[in-house]
């Protein structure tokens, strides 16, 4: 069984593989910078966080209707209540 370090000395000694290779031509250092800053953007962020939802002041909660109106109950179930 390996510790922690013996692990993380092979980590770094492992060599990674390349993103991509220039086959053809011979790229300036700003054209393979450019292509970097392309690929790097084209391949997006995680997802964004789904954080808590506030509802307050949303538009729907301006419309007055009696509270025992059925047509209040539907509308807050289909605006708030998430199913």
């Amino acid at each position: 069984m390996q510790t922690p370090e013996e692990a993380a000395e092979e980590s770094v000694e492992a060599p990674v593989a390349p993103l991509f290779q220039v086959v053809k031509g011979n790229p300036s250092d700003e054209e393979l910078a450019a292509l970097v800053t392309v690929l790097a953007s084209a391949s997006g962020g995680g997802a964004a966080e789904a954080g808590d939802r506030n509802d307050w002041g949303h538009p729907v909660s301006k419309l007055r209707y009696a509270y025992t109106s059925w047509q209040l109950v539907t509308l807050v179930e289909r605006t708030f209540i998430r199913r």
